[in-house]
């Protein structure tokens, strides 16, 4: 393989002549594109975008084992344009602010009247390949992705309009446009983050249509948290382990709460796990934002008709008839997320939904062992407190589960300033980070 720089700036562009021993010699335009060295691959889906260093002589720090000297980058070549990929004629990217729709050509292979799907489909974006279903639901599908030759995942959200539904069109796509633009507009560290979306419709026969939403978001390699929950999490190291786990979901609540949002369907589902360099391997990011709900100005409840994981509701919510939800909501599904964490085991086994729902209006909760901390059974028996009003809200649990750990020896100063580090670079950033516009 030989090269030729077409840029003047670094790694801008570069003209590969390819050869091997069963075919000539073919030229191909290749985007060099940089990761500084010491975040982690799976930090750099929004950095890869860039072409080249707006900056080339900012000092990056050195990771560690590094030379103290020069910069280190991990670099990419991804082909300006991949060969014998099919022309793509539908769905383009909405913008943040102003989301569109496009159609596309009608689907050509049928399987009882549902598209035959052997492969990814083409999403609405050149620069995304959908590699691998990794999840499917009734929702839709999630696959595992590439933009532009970095990790990502992709959330398809499917809506299937009939004759029947067709006069509540509006209100159908509506529910899958909000979460694409809710989840784009909030970052956190313990969220996962959205980095762009788009739309589309497909003709079915039977005068059928789907409308799809395509969500692009990080890839967290670890699955869900409810994967590891298979065991008991109660003593030593892995007494730690949980109350880091608790921590950065009540990090992650306190943020969705101070701006207004409630999330509506916190589950050890919808957290999945993030693989970084700490000392449990991986951080929680909460994710799945269809059944958040904005509040008023002045509102501490709304009301709803979707509600979430019903072994995961409160009293309040099941009892009442018009199922108002609150920011103790969420507080009330971290303490049954608590009990799942710490004794690997479900709230409620073998139970139908109608049985949950007795045990729970009767005041049926999940005990746990007394010969944990003291203070964690508080915090534990609080969160599922049958009154909203004695339950802590999640700033005072951040307090609670840090007190804990820091008491328990958990978190050394490395391991303090990475956490502290990584989260700067995402309050640094209201949309998709980017890394190499700021300085570290």
């Amino acid at each position: 393989m030989q090269g030729e720089r077409q840029d003047s700036k670094p790694g801008f562009a570069i003209l590969v002549s390819l050869k091997s021993p069963r075919s000539s010699s073919v030229s191909k335009l290749l985007s060099c594109r940089f990761t500084p060295a010491e975040m982690p691959l799976g930090e750099g889906a929004a950095v890869v975008k860039n072409h080249g260093l707006a900056h080339s002589t900012e000092k990056w720090p050195h990771p560690k084992g590094f030379a103290a000297d020069g910069h280190w980058f991990f670099i990419q070549m991804v082909p300006e344009k991949e060969e014998n990929l099919p022309e793509i004629q539908s769905p383009r990217p909405c913008p943040p602010d102003s989301p569109g729709q496009s159609e596309t050509p009608s689907l050509k292979v049928f399987r009882d009247d549902e598209p035959l799907t052997t492969k990814p489909p083409t999403p609405p974006f050149q620069d995304v390949r959908l590699v691998r279903l990794v999840g499917q639901g009734s929702f839709g599908c999630v696959y595992f992705s590439l933009w532009s030759g970095a990790a990502v995942a992709c959330k398809v959200i499917k809506t299937v309009i009939t004759k029947k539904n067709q006069k509540d069109l509006e209100e159908l796509t509506a529910k899958p446009h909000f979460e694409a633009i809710l989840s784009l507009r909030i970052s956190h560290p313990n969220l996962v983050q959205t980095f762009k979306h788009g739309e589309r419709a497909l003709e079915l026969k039977k005068a059928q249509k789907v409308y799809e939403t395509w969500i692009v978001q990080e890839w967290c390699d670890g699955g869900t948290l409810q994967s590891i929950c298979n065991e008991a999490r109660m003593e030593g190291k892995r007494l730690l382990e949980s109350l880091e786990i608790f921590l950065e979901i009540s990090r992650a609540g306190q943020y969705l709460h101070e701006i207004g949002l409630i999330h509506g369907d916190l589950t050890s589902n919808n957290i999945l796990l993030k693989s970084m360099p700490i000392s449990k391997g991986f951080i929680c990011k909460v994710c799945d934002f269809g059944l958040c709900r904005i509040l008023g100005d002045d509102s501490e409840e709304i009301k709803t008709n979707s509600l979430g994981t019903l072994s995961y509701m409160p009293p309040e919510v099941l009892q009442s008839q018009d199922h108002s939800l609150t920011r103790k909501t969420d507080v009330y599904s971290l303490g049954m997320i608590v009990w799942i964490v710490l004794t690997g085991k479900a709230p409620y086994p073998g139970l139908t939904a109608p049985q949950v729902v007795i045990q729970v209006s009767r005041g049926k909760r999940p005990v746990l062992p007394e010969n944990l901390p003291e203070d964690l059974l508080a915090a534990f028996r609080s969160t599922l407190a049958e009154s909203p009003e004695s339950r802590p809200n999640f700033s005072e649990l951040v307090d609670q589960f840090s007190k804990m750990y820091k008491d328990l020896g958990g978190m050394d100063d490395d391991e303090a300033f990475l956490i502290e580090t990584q989260a700067e670079k995402y309050r640094a950033s209201q949309s998709a980070p980017n890394t190499l516009d700021n300085k570290t």
